[in-house]
């Protein structure tokens, strides 16, 4: 398996680091950090992504937004019911059955 340099530009433009190339240069992946993400991996494997503290901030902000109780998120759906009505139910109809039974052959 061929080992990524550092620098190696993955999805979303995060820039990936070998562990022990950021261990040694952790002030550059730092500065780095707060331009965009970078990955660092272990033997080809993401075992961490450092972003900078202005992004950190927004991710905690929306993360406490987003986070509710799901009494909140039933309430939620009650007042989507109650402003959209009730879900239109289909009409039944009656189909063969492919099981058999009393007064079935089980054919198709």
């Amino acid at each position: 398996m061929d080992m990524m340099g550092i620098h190696d530009v993955h999805e979303e433009g995060a820039v990936a680091w070998k562990v022990a190339e950021a261990k040694q240069r952790l002030s550059e992946l730092l500065r780095d950090a707060a331009r965009e993400p970078q990955e660092i991996y272990n033997r080809e494997r993401l075992v961490g992504v450092v972003v900078g503290a202005e992004e950190f901030a927004e991710y905690r902000s929306w993360r406490a937004r987003s986070r509710r109780s799901l009494a909140e998120a039933c309430e939620e759906a009650r007042r989507i019911c109650a402003d959209e009505g009730p879900l239109p139910v289909p009409g039944r109809r009656n189909r063969r059955s492919v099981f058999p039974g009393p007064g079935r052959t089980g054919s198709r």
